[in-house]
C-alpha cells in the first residue's frame, strides 16, 4: 500500500521534529489499524495515525478552475514575500495576470495581510480597497521567503469571515473518526497527526497566522498526542502539538528541516 500525501508529510515532519526518530509505515493494515510505528532513538515505539483535513467542495471547485487556468501557484515578479490569497469568484485568468502588482502595492504600503473585515471597514487602506474591488480578493497573508517569492491561491470561494473558528478545530473534528484505529494499539503513546490542506482555508490561514491556543485538548483514552501541520512551502511547515497533559505549542524543526532539504 502506497503512502498518501498526508502520510508522507507526517513521516517527514515527525522525523524532523523528533531527533533520532524513525517513522515506520505499516503497509499491511487488514483490520483498519493505525499507519505508523514511531520508533524513538531509545527503542521505544509509539503508534501514529495520519489523516488530512480538506474541504471536499472547495477542493473540487479549485481543481476544476485551476487545472483550466494555470494552477494555484503564481511566480511573483514584483513581490518580495510569499503570499497566500483567498479570492471570491472564478476569474482566475484576470487574477493571475494582475495579482503580483496589487500585492506589491500592499508590501510597499507596509501591509502584511488583510481579512474580509478589513475590506468592509470605513476608509480601509486604498491598496486593500483596490485588490478587493478589482480582483475580488477578500483575504491575503504574507510570509517571509528565503528564495523566489510565490503567490498561492488557497481556494476559490463565495466569501466568508476568517478567524471565527478555533484554529485547532480541524484536528478536533478528526478525533472521533480516528480514535478507534489508535485504540487498537498497545503502545504507551498514540499520536494523531492531522495535515491541514490549503483547501480548508479558514483553518490553514488561522493556523499559519496565529499562535497555538494555550489550552489542553480534551482527549479520549485512545489518543495521547495530537499534531497539527500546515505546509507553507517546499519542506516548510507550521507544526503544533498537544498531549493529554500539555497545552498546544509550536514544534521547532527548522534545523532538521534544513538538513532534510539538503539531503542529509
Amino acid at each position: 500500500m502506497k503512502m498518501r500525501y498526508e502520510e508522507t508529510v507526517a513521516k517527514r515532519v515527525l522525523e524532523m521534529a523528533i531527533p533520532g526518530a524513525v517513522m515506520e509505515f505499516r503497509c499491511e493494515q487488514p483490520y483498519m489499524e493505525y499507519d505508523f510505528n514511531l520508533r524513538y532513538s531509545n527503542g521505544e515505539v509509539a503508534a501514529v495515525e495520519a489523516t488530512a483535513s480538506r474541504d471536499p467542495v472547495r477542493t473540487q471547485i479549485s481543481k476544476e478552475v485551476f487545472e483550466k487556468n494555470g494552477g494555484s501557484e503564481i511566480k511573483a515578479i514584483c513581490c518580495k514575500k510569499n503570499w497566500c490569497i483567498t479570492p471570491v469568484g472564478t476569474d482566475i485568468k484576470k487574477l493571475r495576470k494582475n495579482i503580483d502588482k496589487y500585492l506589491a502595492a500592499l508590501e510597499a504600503a507596509g501591509i502584511e495581510g488583510f481579512t474580509d473585515d478589513d475590506c468592509k471597514r470605513t476608509n480601509p487602506p486604498k491598496e486593500v480597497t483596490a485588490i478587493y474591488r478589482d480582483l475580488h480578493v477578500f483575504s491575503a497573508r504574507s510570509f517571509p521567503t528565503s528564495g523566489a517569492a510565490v503567490i498561492r491561491i488557497a481556494t476559490v470561494t463565495g466569501g466568508g469571515q476568517l478567524y471565527q473558528i478555533s484554529p485547532t478545530s480541524a484536528v478536533e473534528r478528526e478525533i472521533e473518526p480516528n480514535k478507534d484505529k489508535l485504540g487498537k494499539a498497545t503502545t504507551k503513546e498514540r499520536h494523531l497527526v492531522v495535515y491541514v490542506d490549503m483547501s480548508n482555508d479558514l483553518q490553514w490561514i488561522g493556523m499559519t497566522s496565529s499562535e497555538p491556543p494555550n489550552e489542553i485538548p480534551d482527549l479520549p483514552t485512545q489518543i495521547t498526542h495530537l499534531w497539527q501541520i500546515a505546509q507553507t512551502g517546499k519542506d516548510k511547515f507550521v507544526v503544533w502539538r498537544a498531549t493529554s497533559t500539555e497545552p498546544w505549542h509550536t514544534v521547532e524543526h527548522s534545523v532538521a528541516s534544513q538538513r532534510f532539504s539538503e539531503g542529509e
